[in-house]
């Protein structure tokens, strides 16, 4: 823990002396020390690497999701359904005729239909 301490401490003295003190001394420490200085200013790179690695990959995989899965199965089953449920209200409208003897006619006739079968069955 005493290591510790003094470590934190040495480190808030020499921000205190570079950049209080000494303005002019991260610049000229910074241009001679130049790729060192480049590599930790950009994080030693890691998140380039981790863009171009996992989140490149993550995003064309979810792109390709959406262009596979999302367009062509959900959309697809979504508008399938549409269709057919137009397809079927197209059929059935000429049944629609706003006179009911037609009504009852229909009902007399499903009515028929279910008696006769279930004397044709449970005779």
């Amino acid at each position: 823990m005493a290591v510790s301490l003094v470590v934190a401490m040495m480190g808030i003295v020499l921000a205190w002396v570079m950049y209080v003190r000494r303005t002019d001394l991260p610049g000229a420490i910074g241009a001679k020390l130049q790729p060192l200085y480049r590599a930790v200013y950009n994080k030693f790179y890691v998140d380039e690497f981790y863009g171009a690695t996992f989140v490149r990959a993550a995003v064309d995989g979810s792109r390709w999701v959406w262009h596979q899965f999302d367009e062509r199965v959900v959309d697809g089953a979504v508008n399938g359904t549409a269709t057919f449920w137009q397809w079927a209200g197209r059929t059935v409208r000429p049944l629609q005729t706003g006179r009911v003897q037609n009504y009852l006619l229909g009902m007399f006739i499903g009515l028929f239909v279910i008696v006769a079968v279930v004397l044709v069955v449970f005779r």
